[in-house]
């Protein structure tokens, strides 16, 4: 008797989180006029409010400022940037819903990876199922033929002896008894096997099924991220004003989002640059560009057109 397996077979999933792409906001003035374009250095700064829940001191702000400082002195001959107590600029790190939404996604990352692991673990498990019922089928199987065409054999020697085709003798007697023995034992361990095979079966199908629900599941979690995540166009993670009444001048920087240390040290170096009176400049790989792209992300130090922009804006 052969018991028939059924594959059922696993939904795919399809993984793929959106991309934010994001800018560093164009130099700003509160009154709606261009920055002054002069570059009257060293412009003396100060480190403003720091919101908490970005988890960064005033003092670790104070040194990721010197940091973005540092790229642009390293391409200049005077000195830029001074910290001041009461200095001119003040640096400020203001937490709302850009910063609260990365670091949202940022959880839902994490967990959708736990999630796509113990997928793939259950998925490993399956195919570990698999492999045991399709070896146990391929050696019943073969156990199945052997026992058919031994019994085959026997029936023709069984049918030569009715038949009085043979001798009927005690040897031959003893030897069509022992075989029929033999082929009951048979029978009896491929039964066995029979149902062996059976019950792999059906805890694979039950696991297939598992498996199919627990993909499913997965897929439903990829699209919520998705949906949440997966969005167009970018926002500004920081910002500089200048803001003039009469004679009062204000000038701040904004910093509303970053992921890391690096990143925090390049938007304060962008931010920086609008502060000498630098605009957005065309390379993709600058610093100076208008948004954070893979050709600009992590910067170590200023590209020529940075440094060409620093020239046209500070001289030397």
């Amino acid at each position: 008797m052969r018991h028939a397996v059924s594959f059922l077979s696993l939904s795919v999933v399809l993984l793929g989180a959106g991309l934010w792409v994001v800018g560093t906001g164009v130099a700003q003035d509160g009154t709606g006029a261009r920055p002054d374009a002069t570059c009257d250095v060293p412009l003396t700064y100060r480190i403003g409010e720091v919101d908490p829940r970005f988890g960064l001191s005033t003092e670790a702000l104070r040194k990721v400022t010197r940091e973005a400082v540092a790229l642009w002195e390293a391409g200049a001959a005077d000195r830029l940037f001074a910290y001041a107590p009461d200095g001119e600029l003040t640096i400020d790190l203001t937490y709302d819903e850009r910063q609260g939404t990365w670091e949202a996604q940022q959880r839902a990352e994490v967990a959708l990876e736990r999630a796509r692991a113990r997928h793939a673990e259950r998925v490993e498990a399956h195919d570990a199922r698999r492999h045991r019922l399709t070896t146990a089928q391929a050696v019943y199987e073969q156990e199945a033929a052997s026992l058919a065409r031994r019994l085959a054999r026997h029936n023709r020697a069984v049918r030569a002896w009715n038949r009085g085709e043979v001798e009927h003798t005690d040897e031959r007697a003893q030897a069509l008894q022992e075989e029929r023995e033999a082929l009951a034992q048979l029978r009896r361990r491929v039964d066995a096997q029979a149902e062996s095979v059976e019950a792999l079966r059906q805890r694979f199908n039950r696991h297939v099924e598992a498996v199919n629900q627990a993909t499913a599941a997965l897929n439903r979690q990829v699209r919520r991220f998705n949906r949440q995540y997966a969005r167009g166009g970018g926002y500004n993670k920081g910002v500089y004003t200048y803001t003039r009444d009469g004679r009062t001048v204000e000038r701040a920087i904004t910093v509303f989002q970053f992921r890391d240390r690096d990143d925090l040290r390049q938007v304060l170096a962008h931010e920086l640059g609008h502060a000498l009176g630098i605009s957005h400049v065309t390379s993709a790989a600058a610093l100076m560009h208008h948004q954070v792209t893979d050709r600009n992300e992590g910067l170590a130090r200023l590209t020529a057109a940075d440094r060409r922009a620093l020239r046209q804006a500070c001289g030397g």
